[in-house]
């Protein structure tokens, strides 16, 4: 059964990456729906053939792909790629703060002294890419 994207579950495009930097960092394994690393946004409506939005086709070559967000795609290649190098996040223990413009995700390994922190930008204000911290 599939569900309205997430990328048109946020408001703002440029909180997109935030989805993709949570899914790589949180704990369990994580699962891309096809084109949600892209970016793609379409909506699950209650009708006859209510996927057609959810489940475009795809080019079979990456370059011919034209709808995509160049900075989606980037946080996405940069958590998951950081999820191989630390495979213990797979069951690390979770600790988030908050504040008016951030928050703050410490992972620690649940076996070893390994952690790191995700900070996600909150604000309307341009920066760059969720930031991820080795503690």
């Amino acid at each position: 059964m599939s569900k309205t994207r997430i990328a048109s579950q946020i408001s703002d495009p440029r909180h997109w990456s935030h989805a993709g930097a949570l899914l790589g960092f949180l704990p369990r394994i994580p699962c891309v729906y096809y084109g949600g690393e892209f970016g793609l946004e379409a909506v699950k409506e209650q009708r006859p053939s209510d996927d057609d939005a959810v489940r475009p086709g795809m080019p079979k070559e990456r370059w011919l792909f034209t709808q995509s967000h160049p900075e989606v795609e980037q946080a996405y290649r940069r958590v998951l790629g950081l999820r191989r190098r630390n495979p213990w996040l797979v069951d690390a223990m979770i600790e988030t703060e908050q504040a008016a413009t951030r928050i703050v995700i410490r992972a620690r390994a649940r076996h070893g002294e390994q952690s790191l922190a995700l900070a996600l930008n909150l604000t309307g204000e341009r920066s760059r890419s969720p930031t991820v911290r080795l503690s």
